[in-house]
């Protein structure tokens, strides 16, 4: 079982454990049989929560939440815990299952991905040149920088939720299809061997008295 797995009875005391949930936390199936599954594996400012979600398990309610678990050495392993009442009598409970997973590494990379995002988001907005983010497949505007409405006469408004077509962005359109096939040919290329895909260096369109017409460098996301 991929799982850890352990079963209290309605005072909270565990009775059954699995292989996996020991290896988990560190402990042997000697050590946690018998104990108050609260005081050994929770956190005291969680003991109360524990305590009312346990009730609740009393009332045939079932739950799903993320809860750190007291591993042996003292460290905490920040779990999912689905939990399960235990009815071997229609209509009466007899304790609760709960089966427990690790994501310590899912929140890892999450959090990577988030700052990832935080920090592609910064330099977007402050780019000094103007970047524009629309959807390969047809040329639907997802995001717009300062820069960017600034170069080309343009409010963000007036630019996300419309294609490039309809607000005629490309004063050759055909030079946009152009370079979506080669950017497409090149996502088909396997991603050691990709490299850099230079820019399109097609003229753009603007708005009318905003200046002379800027040059496309950029990339579309695929969609």
């Amino acid at each position: 079982m991929g799982e850890g797995l352990v079963r209290v009875d309605d005072n909270d005391i565990i009775q059954v454990v699995n292989p996996k949930i020991c290896r988990m936390l560190g402990y042997t199936e000697a050590e946690v049989l018998g104990q108050h599954a609260a005081t050994l594996l929770n956190r005291p400012e969680d003991q109360a929560t524990m305590a009312e979600r346990n009730r609740q398990r009393t009332q045939g309610i079932s739950e799903g939440y993320e809860i750190p678990l007291r591993k042996k050495s003292g460290e905490f392993l920040l779990t999912w815990l689905s939990a399960t009442p235990v009815t071997p009598v229609e209509g009466q409970t007899s304790g609760s299952m709960a089966i427990i997973t690790d994501i310590t590494e899912r929140k890892r990379t999450e959090a990577a991905l988030r700052k990832s995002e935080e920090r592609f988001a910064g330099a977007f907005r402050s780019s000094p040149d103007g970047i524009v983010i629309s959807r390969l497949s047809d040329g639907l505007v997802l995001e717009a920088n300062d820069s960017f409405c600034r170069i080309a006469g343009w409010s963000r408004d007036e630019v996300v939720g419309h294609t490039a077509a309809e607000l005629q962005l490309w004063e050759q359109p055909a030079a946009r299809q152009q370079y979506v096939e080669r950017l497409r040919a090149h996502l088909r290329e396997p991603l050691s061997q990709r490299g850099f895909l230079a820019g399109s260096g097609c003229q753009l369109s603007r708005q009318a008295g905003a200046g002379p017409s800027p040059r496309a460098d950029g990339v579309e996301l695929p969609g």
